[in-house]
C-alpha cells in the first residue's frame, strides 16, 4: 500500500521491518525444535491491503504490535505456570523485544500527530495573514465601485459642461464607471 501511494521511504521501513520480524520467528522456531518439539505455523489471517491514510498504516501496525506483546506474556505466563525456567528465559527477549516494537510505533505515531498539529497551525496562521490583504482589498473595491457608481457620473455631466476635448485618461475613467453603471449587477454578482 504504501509503495502504491508514493510513500517509498515508510514502504521500505515496513519491508526491513517484516524481514526482522520474519527472523523473530525462525528464532522462535529454533527455540522449538532444539526442545524437541515440533514447530508448527498455523495459517494466518491476511494483513489488510487498503487504508485511510499512512498514520492508519501506523496505526493498525502498532494495535498489531500490543496483540504480539499480548501472546508473548502469554507464553511467559504458561512457562511460569509450568515452572519451565528455560522458555521462561529465553522469551525474556522477545518481552524485551516487544517493549521495543511498541516504543518504536508509538513514536512513528506520535510524529504523525505532531506533523498534523504543525500543518494545521501552518494553516490556521495563512488564513489569518490573508485575512487582513483580503479586508483592504474588498474594503478598497467598494470604495471604488461608489467612486465609479456615483462620484465619477456626476463629474461626467461638469466635464460635458465645458464643451472641450477630454483627455484620453479621464475618457477611459469615465468608460470604466459607464461599465460599472449599467453592470454593477454582474460585477458584484462574479465577486461575491
Amino acid at each position: 500500500w504504501c509503495d502504491h501511494q508514493g510513500y517509498t521511504g515508510s514502504a521500505a521501513f515496513l519491508r526491513e521491518h517484516a524481514s526482522e520480524e520474519l527472523t523473530h520467528m525462525y528464532k522462535l522456531f529454533d527455540y522449538v525444535c532444539e526442545t524437541g518439539a515440533l514447530a508448527v505455523l498455523g495459517a494466518l489471517d491476511a494483513p489488510p491491503i487498503t487504508f485511510k491514510s499512512l498514520a492508519d498504516v501506523f496505526e493498525v501496525t502498532y494495535k498489531h504490535e500490543l496483540s504480539i506483546t499480548g501472546a508473548i506474556n502469554q507464553l511467559v505466563a504458561s512457562a511460569l505456570a509450568e515452572q519451565d525456567f528455560s522458555t521462561f528465559q529465553f522469551l525474556q527477549w522477545y518481552v524485551s523485544e516487544q517493549h521495543e516494537e511498541e516504543r518504536l510505533f508509538k513514536s512513528i505515531l506520535d510524529k504523525i500527530a505532531t506533523y498534523k498539529e504543525k500543518i494545521l497551525a501552518i494553516k490556521s496562521k495563512i488564513k489569518s495573514a490573508l485575512f487582513y490583504p483580503i479586508a483592504v482589498i474588498v474594503v478598497a473595491f467598494i470604495i471604488t465601485a461608489v467612486i465609479m457608481i456615483f462620484v465619477i457620473p456626476a463629474f461626467k455631466d461638469v466635464f460635458k459642461s465645458f464643451g472641450a476635448d477630454l483627455p484620453a485618461p479621464t475618457l477611459l475613467v469615465i468608460a470604466i464607471s459607464d461599465f460599472f453603471v449599467a453592470y454593477w449587477w454582474a460585477i458584484f454578482g462574479i465577486i461575491g
